[in-house]
């Protein structure tokens, strides 16, 4: 069997419908934990590492249980080890100084079983369309109640000790990690030891409770390092296909991906995108050198967390790989066509990995070279200002700026604004297309009664000093991963700006869509999602888009006659590109996220004839109209 990558076209050997015919014949003995036919059936899915020295191996899963096709796994051996939340603090670690999680799905390892752990396990394969999200993502961790459900095959006793229903032994890979084995006694067998279960964590007590080595459970301080992980997923069973094995310990199903098709438009992306679909003239009946057409798109992150950056599916080996024209190659020609590209560069493009930020997770670091991702792609400006641009000091963001400016890449931003900090930027974009002179600034977490004197003061300037006819104002804001979510003060916020100049309101950082409205006949794009982003959890919708301003730029001042939407969907790990969506149901929901569901004072949604099109005209006086 061979997956063709990066073509329109999945070759797939004759061998390959082989292995899926002779899948079938397992079906029916796929289930989940039952006593009376011999226990749990086990599953090899994925590969990590296993030998001390990192050397992988395939991992073996338990089926704990099986309802409406699907199952869920839980690995059968310790594969890691992690705390709850990571301090690089010695001291803070020695005395359990851990910052408090109400919830724990807040906390670090979270995070790190979304990105870094399912990167390993599954890498670049198809496998991934098969594992279902869950509130904590594709992986996860046992709850307390789910440790001791008896359904599962688990004792209902938590507190006794030498349950072997929760008993686990860690791989060598995990031990050299800095799982502490046991070597018996007091009821502890030998070799066993001590991992997480993820029910909850008190808030001030730092405690989280966690199964022993002797399989009971108690609470155990978060603080610990020595304790393992044992993920669990759920996979869907309808989209898997067991070929071979009877589904035992020593002999355990192995399962291939069953959909060719579904690979294919998921991952592979077969549909093209290309500019000549899209008449950007059907209505304004303008001459193309009469339009300008601006194109805007989401968080951009051309690298990746310094943790994951070498890892085979990491976006740093893709591009290695693939070439710099890889990641924008589906949806080049939309950004190659239109008239101006503006995208949030959300990486410092550097090499001085030393200079990583202590108190920070996820620095995002790209190559130097990878800003040629940029001019491949049809990027003409990037915004700079966003909560990773310090993530290596300074003097990695100033790498970042130095690369742009020796890529002749244009990009504007503001960092620590009126601060008479030496660490000052303030960067006025400014671009002259078809005769319009376009002023661009941008901020990072703006707060309405701090920052908006500021950015009013920079919006004048653009007008007045520097002749701008257009003003984008560029705004890292809002809140993650909660699509539809908008704050008041960022209505009230986008409105003074437009009120003192602005024309269009851009916002980026929630890594998903929020709302569009328009106020006195100008766009506010709240959020406009992820469009390539090397380290990125599993978000609540991977939806994103094209986000297209039409201008009438005949006269002496541009005027807003059309605002489309390309509906697209961000690449999957080992893929990133991301892709125009084709279907119809798909595009609407991708549109739905866009129109919001409440009125709000003076300010115009979009009409619900945008579900259908992806398209708002705008009257001479401001105001929406359908563009069926």
């Amino acid at each position: 069997m061979r997956w063709m990558l990066g073509k329109k076209t999945v070759i797939i050997l004759a061998a390959m419908l082989a292995v899926l015919l002779a899948g079938s014949a397992y079906a029916e003995n796929f289930r989940g934990y039952n006593k009376t036919e011999g226990g749990y059936q086990y599953i090899q899915l994925g590969q990590y590492p296993y030998e001390e020295d990192g050397t992988p191996a395939p991992v073996v899963w338990r089926v704990l249980a099986v309802e409406d096709q699907k199952a869920v796994l839980l690995s059968d051996m310790i594969l890691d080890c992690k705390p709850i939340t990571f301090v690089e603090d010695a001291k803070d670690r020695e005395n359990h100084n851990y910052p408090d999680l109400t919830d724990f799905s807040e906390s670090d390892l979270i995070q790190w079983l979304n990105t870094e752990m399912i990167n390993v396990l599954l890498g670049n394969t198809p496998l991934f369309d098969a594992v279902e999200e869950t509130e904590l993502g594709m992986l996860w961790l046992l709850s307390y109640d789910q440790m001791s459900d008896t359904k599962w095959g688990f004792d209902k006793s938590v507190w006794q000790h030498n349950q072997s229903t929760r008993r686990a032994y860690p791989t060598p890979y995990a031990i050299k990690r800095g799982v502490k084995p046991r070597f018996g006694g007091q009821g502890n067998p030998k070799g066993s030891s001590a991992w997480w279960t993820g029910t909850l964590r008190y808030k001030k007590g730092k405690k989280v409770w966690i199964a022993g080595a002797d399989g009971h459970i108690s609470v155990g301080f978060a603080g610990r390092i020595d304790i393992g992980v044992r993920p669990a997923m759920t996979i869907d069973t309808a989209k898997i296909s067991i070929i071979s094995g009877q589904g035992t310990k020593d002999d355990p199903f192995i399962v291939e991906y069953k959909s060719e098709s579904a690979f294919t438009q998921k991952y592979l992306c077969i549909a093209e995108a290309t500019a000549a679909d899209v008449d950007y003239d059907s209505e304004s009946n303008q001459a193309k050198g009469q339009e300008m057409v601006l194109s805007f798109i989401g968080d951009l992150s051309i690298g990746d967390a310094t943790q994951s950056r070498a890892s085979a599916a990491s976006l740093t080996s893709v591009i290695n790989e693939k070439g710099y024209g890889w990641p924008f190659s589906l949806i080049a020609d939309y950004l190659k066509n239109d008239d101006y590209t503006f995208a949030n560069l959300e990486v410092v493009l550097t090499e001085r990995e030393n200079l990583k930020a202590k108190n920070i997770l996820y620095c995002l670091i790209g190559k130097p070279e990878f800003v040629q991702v940029l001019t491949e792609g049809g990027v003409d400006v990037v915004n700079t200002v966003n909560n990773h641009s310090y993530n290596f000091t300074e003097k990695g963001y100033q790498d970042t700026l130095d690369i742009l400016d020796a890529a002749g890449m244009n990009h504007f931003g503001t960092n620590k604004p009126g601060s008479g900090n030496p660490q000052e930027t303030d960067i006025l974009g400014i671009a002259e297309i078809k005769g319009v002179r376009i002023g661009m600034v941008g901020l990072s977490y703006p707060d309405e009664k701090r920052d908006y004197k500021k950015l009013e003061a920079r919006i004048k300037k653009l007008r007045d000093e520097m002749n701008c006819q257009l003003v984008v104002c560029s705004l890292h804001w809002g809140r993650e991963d909660h699509p539809q979510y908008l704050y008041n003060w960022q209505m009230s916020l986008a409105r003074k700006l437009i009120d003192a100049g602005a024309d269009v309101i851009w916002g980026h950082h929630p890594h998903v869509l929020h709302p569009i409205m328009f106020y006195k006949g100008k766009p506010i794009m709240f959020s406009t999602g992820n469009f390539i982003f090397g380290t990125i959890g599993q978000m609540k919708t991977d939806d994103t888009g094209i986000f297209q301003l039409h201008y009438d730029v005949s006269g002496d001042t541009p005027v807003l006659t059309e605002m489309s939407v390309v509906p697209c969907k961000t690449g999957k790990r080992g893929d990133y590109r991301p892709y125009e969506l084709t279907d119809e149901q798909l595009k609407k929901t991708c549109w739905g996220y866009m129109v919001y569901k409440k009125k709000i004072s003076s300010m115009e949604n979009l009409p619900a004839s945008f579900l259908e099109t992806g398209r708002v005209l705008v009257m001479p006086d401001g105001t929406l109209t359908d563009a069926k």
